[in-house]
């Protein structure tokens, strides 16, 4: 996929016409630097992407990265994994409470996720899902999220009972969903507003995983969410569930009512793209790639981030422009981050700390999609911080 360049590695296997190659997978990082989460070994906040190091090997990257702190996290094409910003009640795993502004390798393991987006995320919690199917969680645990049985913090990855596991998000900044490769859907964390999909609105906690109904055809969940979540099934099928009231995402269920659902409701029809990186959650706001590559948004539109040129809110799902070219999807706090197909990367929403990717006006917010410099992205993985970028440059 994508155009091979001069500065790539080709090997020839013995595979008949199979050929495969190696190219560059650059880390790039923009916006809020106030713990060192751009991993640029200081802190100061950038205005555009700037390369982190001179290391090719990059990964995959966290999706729904740090939204309610200062982190990042990424692996490495040797399966190693690293993390980087504010190391909050252990979320870098490093076994201790130190923070780091440029990326530092978590353990020794080698069987950490190098493809598949859904296999990291990054909230005050983190997790990753092994080559082996093991889920591995550590950080901030108050409410249970870790998926421990208890409510302590760890400093060091935990892994969850099981070796089935196929994608991990969140829907909440305390509550945590998951599919397992039978294609159920799991949930555990802080229960507000039923954000965990169990058809219980009362605020209890799970401190374990416990599974969402009955169905087994569940793709993909979010990343993000402040108090509710998004997921997709096999059938291109959209759902959603959690608080559809909050002043600032009044509708971001997208259910044209502002109604809370204490389990999956259905979202518009059966075209939306099943991948892990065709949705995306912001505290606010709700977007998706339709199979047909257009993209639509829904719930708060405060500074924009609806992509609508204005702040109008909005109860159910509404096309951002005309293109039909885009790829994949990210949010972070109150911006979001996408990319097309002609290998291009976009930015909208809120704009302070350089967020958006551009150096003029830096930290005006933009209510439509704009740019980032650069049209050789080549085939990108795009993350938001809680207010930054990341992508990998991969050519």
């Amino acid at each position: 996929k994508g155009v091979w360049g001069l500065d790539q590695v080709y090997n020839k296997e013995n595979q008949g016409s199979i050929w495969e190659y190696s190219g560059e997978n650059k880390l790039f990082t923009w916006g809020s630097n106030e713990e060192g989460e751009l991993g640029q070994n200081n802190t100061t906040d950038r205005s555009s992407p700037t390369q982190v190091g001179s290391d090719t090997n990059w990964g995959i990257i966290s999706r729904g990265a740090a939204q309610s702190t200062w982190h990042m996290l990424a692996s490495k094409s040797d399966g190693t994994l690293w993390a980087w910003g504010e190391d909050y009640y252990g979320s870098l795993g490093q076994n201790s409470r130190t923070s780091y502004s440029s990326p530092t390798q978590i353990g020794s393991d080698t069987t950490w996720p190098t493809s598949g987006v859904g296999k990291l995320t990054c909230r005050k919690f983190m997790s990753a899902i092994k080559t082996d199917g093991t889920l591995w969680m550590w950080g901030y645990n108050n409410a249970g999220m870790l998926g421990q049985n208890d409510v302590a913090h760890y400093s060091s990855p935990a892994q969850i009972p099981g070796t089935t596991w196929k994608d991990i998000g969140a829907a909440g900044n305390n509550s945590v969903v998951a599919i397992k490769t039978d294609g159920t859907l799991w949930s555990w964390g802080q229960n507000s507003y039923g954000v965990l999909g169990q058809n219980n609105a009362n605020p209890v906690e799970l401190s374990s995983p416990t599974q969402v109904g009955s169905n087994t055809t569940w793709s993909a969940v979010s990343k993000g969410g402040n108090t509710f979540g998004l997921a997709t099934k096999t059938d291109g099928t959209l759902w959603s569930w959690g608080n559809n009231n909050d002043n600032n995402s009044k509708g971001v269920l997208g259910q044209n009512n502002t109604i809370d659902y204490s389990s999956p409701v259905q979202v518009g029809g059966t075209d939306w793209a099943t991948g892990a990186d065709k949705i995306a959650a912001s505290d606010r706001a709700a977007i998706a790639i339709k199979a047909n590559g257009t993209i639509y948004s829904w719930g708060g539109g405060y500074n924009g981030q609806l992509g609508q040129s204005n702040e109008t809110q909005r109860s159910s799902p509404t096309q951002i422009g005309s293109a039909s070219t885009w790829d994949t999807i990210a949010a972070g706090e109150t911006h979001f981050i996408a990319t097309k197909t002609d290998g291009t990367v976009w930015a909208w929403g809120a704009g302070g700390n350089g967020r958006l990717g551009r150096t003029s006006p830096a930290d005006n917010p933009s209510m439509a999609p704009i740019e980032l410099p650069g049209t050789d992205w080549g085939t990108a993985q795009v993350a938001g911080g809680k207010r930054s970028g990341m992508a990998i440059k991969a050519k």
